[in-house]
């Protein structure tokens, strides 16, 4: 299947991976040229330097020939824009990324019906985990538990919203904590250093979480 992926971040370079390593014809589009280049190199693939959201750039790089684009830039709305010019010249199927849930139900409305949202598959695969394990309502299952965490003031996270967290699919924050107050876990929600963060982790998977929050050398 020939396969073109909008944007080069984690998210992009994992499908990037992933979907070559499966023998998929994958492209990359990318308005960083050094991004381009070094992921041309990396993972010999063709990487096209572009703005996804210009119909111009998009129709120049003959996307109505690929089977499949997927668009994983961090802006919901870029990807939403991007999927329907890739429709409009002629791409049959699109995947976009949307973080916030409420984006989804617009992307629908416009006929994007495949999104991909990291947050809630993380989500449903740690309470999917849950519920095969320990089935019974209030009980932590073997392998699971709840830790509350700081985060550090030059950790990985700092700075960062919850959507642009390293995709790790086995924990799930379930509040933070900012100056007393409990906030609700938005995607968009930038983590500050400081604040409290409690959240479900997979037990074998929580060294290298607690790793994100602490003090970067």
């Amino acid at each position: 299947m020939r396969i073109l992926i909008f944007g080069a971040g984690g998210i992009g370079r994992y499908l990037i991976r992933e979907l070559n390593n499966k023998g998929h014809e994958i492209a990359i589009m990318d308005m960083d040229e050094d991004v381009c280049r070094e992921l041309s190199e990396q993972y010999d693939v063709l990487a096209l330097k572009g703005d996804v959201t210009n119909m111009d750039d998009l129709a120049a790089a003959d996307i109505a020939t690929f089977d499949l684009v997927i668009s994983v830039i961090s802006k919901d709305e870029a990807n939403i824009l991007a999927c329907l010019i890739a429709k409009e010249l002629g791409v049959k199927r699109t995947i976009a990324r949307i973080g916030d849930p409420r984006m989804a139900k617009i992307a629908e409305k416009l006929g994007i019906t495949d999104t991909l949202c990291p947050e809630l598959t993380a989500a449903e695969k740690v309470l999917r985990l849950i519920k095969e394990e320990f089935p019974i309502e209030g009980a932590i299952p073997v392998g699971v538990k709840i830790v509350d965490l700081k985060v550090a003031k030059n950790s990985l996270v700092a700075g960062r919203r919850i959507i642009d967290l390293p995709l790790i699919t086995d924990w799930l924050i379930i509040k933070v904590k900012k100056n007393g107050t409990t906030l609700r876990p938005d995607p968009n929600h930038i983590l500050e250093p400081d604040q409290r963060v409690t959240m479900i982790v997979k037990e074998e998977s929580l060294d290298r979480i607690r790793a994100f929050f602490e003090e970067s050398v």
